[in-house]
């Protein structure tokens, strides 16, 4: 119970699980896929999704809105759940 690396696993989940459903969702894919793959292949990959997501997703723009700009932490993420997020969506 009082594993250092348990408790930082369970810190990164709950920063994960903040964020938008659609990220929350293509991460937990990411880290599933990514279990057996090697330090490069996982980086890769990383920048990959990131940048693929920049372009596709307003989700980016609209977090920096809710937590820089109007400082009210109130994202309107669409989706807005992760049940919304299609399953196409986080093969593409």
């Amino acid at each position: 119970m009082n594993d250092p690396q348990d408790h930082i696993g369970r810190s990164k989940v709950y920063v994960a699980c903040r964020g938008s459903p659609t990220s929350q969702k293509i991460c937990f894919r990411h880290v599933k896929a990514a279990k057996n793959l090697s330090l490069a292949r996982v980086l890769e990959e990383d920048y990959r999704l990131l940048h693929h997501m920049c372009h596709i997703s307003n989700d980016f723009v609209e977090g920096i809105r809710a937590k820089l700009i109007e400082k009210d932490n109130n994202a309107r993420w669409k989706p807005a759940t992760v049940n919304e997020v299609g399953f196409n969506f986080c093969l593409e």
